[in-house]
């Protein structure tokens, strides 16, 4: 039951183009490049999926393969985070009532700037979900909603 209905859910990955690895940015350049046009109207969905390269590598700071699609933001700087504003502006216009659409933030893992996401989603009514022994800031917080269970 879960595989079936794990088809109709949207996960949007998003991070920036200078935090992937040099392999990973070489091999999407190399895809995509070829696309004169970008997207058109006879583009198949086949143009669009990733080099299949990047999908099976080891590599941590690559594609997550579970994500649906991957926004990559680029700022021309190698290395770093992206803000939280960005990810923000595209949330609030996805999820708008227009557009039917609900967003949910899971927290897997996490660095600093995870601290503003939740407190942004949070400001936006927006509910979080924060995976426990996933690694980083996400166990920090959720050892500290374990001891203080009342929050």
């Amino acid at each position: 039951m879960l595989n079936r209905l794990s088809k109709d859910i949207v996960s949007i990955g998003l991070t920036k183009w200078g935090t992937l690895t040099p392999r990973t940015r070489d091999l999407l350049s190399e895809k995509f490049t070829q696309q004169e046009n970008g997207i058109t109207d006879d583009a198949n969905e086949e143009d669009y999926k990733f080099p299949r390269e990047i999908l099976t590598t080891t590599d941590t700071q690559t594609i997550e393969p579970h994500h649906t699609y991957m926004l990559l933001f680029d700022d021309g700087e190698l290395d770093g985070y992206i803000g939280d504003q960005q990810r923000l502006k595209f949330v609030q216009e996805a999820s708008n009532n227009e557009n039917k659409c609900y967003a949910v933030t899971v927290i897997v893992e996490g660095g600093i700037n995870t601290l503003d996401v939740i407190l942004n989603d949070l400001e936006d009514n927006r509910p979080v979900v924060i995976i426990d022994g996933s690694g980083r800031m996400a166990d920090v917080l959720s050892d500290l909603l374990e001891q203080n269970p009342d929050g």
